[in-house]
């Protein structure tokens, strides 16, 4: 993912926390993640983030 950071995140767990607490840059961030679902009943059951 790619952007600005333009403010806080709206999920605090958001990006790993990292940018919780962190005045508005304006600078281009880049952040890379990992998201594993796991899905049972067609709902999402389990999910993790790397």
């Amino acid at each position: 993912m790619t952007g600005t950071h333009r403010g806080q995140p709206k999920l605090r767990e958001a990006f790993s926390g990292m940018l919780n607490g962190i005045a508005p840059t304006e600078k281009s961030v880049k952040v890379l993640q990992f998201h594993s679902f796991r899905i049972r009943d067609g709902l999402i059951a389990e999910h993790a983030a790397r």
